[in-house]
């Protein structure tokens, strides 16, 4: 029997199909330049549980109580660029809900030598601990590779805060919590980490009695900061778009008087982010605090 040879279009065939990464292309790390988690097609001894298989005995990678997110960084260094990489979360136990937020999802190619930043929350609903599965996917002409790895979340008993409502969809964010995006020849800013509020829950530095004292875990403001810029967006999450009124502020000391100004300092609109969309269109809102004497004062939005 003779060899099976492909003919020309059977070739283009295999060739659009065959894996869009080359060797020894993908880094991914917990540290900027380290290939700690994945390298290639390897998966790092402590990130390599599967779902279904028991962990006991195991090592693997652990994130505590006190540790509310766990950030880890990809990139390509061999060939044209990472295509259309997407990312998918599975917590093998309901104790915790866990988000995932980065600078390179929604995009067409996370380009050669760029590197991705995603940001996994964890939102612990209840004590006791879970592994988490992170499946990092890319999308090529035909074809879709991806990588998985686990992490274990330790989760201590949900905050009892005090004047808390949910609203589902609802993302914001300070200057921290945003990356920059280039969509075409526009650089944009997308939301990576929303750092005052996730899916309509507030942070624990940004609400009182997260702590026993119901202030020390509180954000803090420095002497020499005159001002800080809130980012609005409404996520995939929200049933529709998401309408707010004016807001408010309050200082309960009168060594300044606070101003909110921006975009949203008369209330709005935010439209909700479709599938489609690469970023959302964030919404400003910044407050400055005209600081009259020396002290601190607790400050209310």
């Amino acid at each position: 029997m003779s060899a099976w040879r492909p003919t020309l279009r059977q070739l283009l065939v295999l060739l659009a199909l065959a894996p869009q990464l080359a060797q020894g292309s993908l880094c991914i790390g917990s540290n900027k330049g380290r290939c700690n988690i994945v390298k290639d097609k390897e998966i790092g001894a402590v990130f390599g549980s599967q779902p279904g298989q028991s962990d006991e005995g195991k090592s693997i990678f652990t994130v505590g109580e006190e540790t509310p997110t766990f950030t880890f960084y990809v990139e390509e260094t061999s060939s044209g660029g990472l295509p259309k990489p997407s990312l998918d979360l599975l917590a093998a136990e309901p104790i915790a809900e866990p988000e995932v937020y980065s600078n390179f999802t929604g995009v067409e190619q996370l380009p050669k030598g760029t590197l991705g930043e995603a940001v996994v929350t964890f939102n612990c609903k209840q004590p006791g601990s879970t592994v988490v599965f992170i499946t990092l996917a890319f999308h090529g002409k035909g074809s879709t590779e991806q990588r998985q790895f686990a992490v274990k979340k330790f989760c201590a008993a949900t905050r009892a805060s005090q004047d808390e409502q949910e609203f589902v969809g609802l993302d914001i964010a300070t200057v921290d919590g945003m990356a920059h995006v280039t969509q075409g020849d526009v650089e944009v800013k997308t939301m990576l980490k929303p750092d005052v509020v996730m899916n309509g829950h507030v942070m624990d530095s940004f609400v009182l009695g997260a702590s026993e004292d119901g202030v020390s875990t509180l954000y803090q403001v420095g002497e020499e900061t005159l001002f800080t810029e809130f980012f609005l967006e409404a996520n995939k999450k929200a049933l529709s778009d998401i309408k707010f009124g004016e807001p408010s502020v309050l200082a309960e000391a009168s060594i300044c008087r606070p101003r909110l100004s921006g975009r949203g300092v008369n209330g709005g609109t935010l439209v909700r982010k479709n599938d489609k969309d690469a970023v959302a269109k964030a919404m400003d809102l910044t407050l400055t605090y005209n600081c009259r004497a020396k002290g601190t004062s607790l400050i209310t939005v």
